[in-house]
């Protein structure tokens, strides 16, 4: 269950994926009141999003089970529309919201230290690649056109050193550097139904459209 792309996994991605066709999430089952998220769990996903990722284990600790309730219940990425199962990037958590509570949509952008030093870039230069990278977002309900979505602002938070769990030579230093971008739907702001996005990544002199769903539950 990957949700966390490095420059170089992503821009493969991309590359390879090109357009992803839209589809109603496979269940459409209301979140529990309990499961409901809170202004403080998106911010939480927004802004500390390295730390959420590594605490996403199975050991059942509280941060572990913390970190699961965000991970299926409170967000959505921007690559992954749920793709099927033999698809090793996809999470497999149906987009399924509650009217009455917060989501997010987003996407981290992240080169490790042995990517962007054998890519023969500082740290420095990594980030400055990553800034040279532009995101949009368009969202309106499953029926409209292409045409029809409206544009959304895309947050970005700063870009930042991180620790990564991963077979990383420089582990222990500054192992990763990247930041997040996103967008939140706030609590009772849509009414129930199937919604689509498609979100737009420039980079490289290259444009890559990923389409997805959404469904709001009472």
């Amino acid at each position: 269950m990957k949700w966390l792309f490095s420059g170089l996994t992503l821009a493969a991605l991309l590359s390879i994926t090109g357009q992803s066709a839209t589809a109603a999430p496979e269940a459409v089952t209301s979140p529990r009141a309990d499961d409901r998220c809170t202004a403080s769990d998106v911010q939480r996903i927004a802004h500390h999003f390295y730390d959420f990722g590594s605490d996403w284990t199975e050991d059942g600790s509280p941060e572990a089970i913390y970190a699961a309730h965000l991970f299926e219940d409170c967000q959505f990425r921007f690559y992954d529309n749920n793709d099927p199962e033999d698809n090793p990037n996809s999470p497999e958590i149906p987009h399924v919201f509650s009217q009455g509570g917060y989501f997010l949509g987003g996407i981290a952008n992240w080169f490790t230290a042995s990517e962007f030093e054998a890519e023969g870039l500082t740290e420095s230069e990594a980030v400055a690649l990553m800034k040279t990278w532009t995101d949009r977002v368009f969202w309106g309900p499953a029926t409209a056109t292409d045409a029809e979505l409206k544009e959304i602002k895309v947050a970005t938070t700063p870009y930042g050193d991180a620790f990564l769990d991963e077979d990383d030579p420089l582990a222990g230093k500054h192992s990763s550097v990247g930041n997040h971008r996103y967008v939140i739907f706030k609590a009772n702001t849509l009414e129930p139904g199937d919604y689509r996005w498609r979100w737009e990544r420039a980079a490289g002199g290259a444009t890559y459209v990923f389409y997805g769903a959404v469904t709001v539950t009472p």
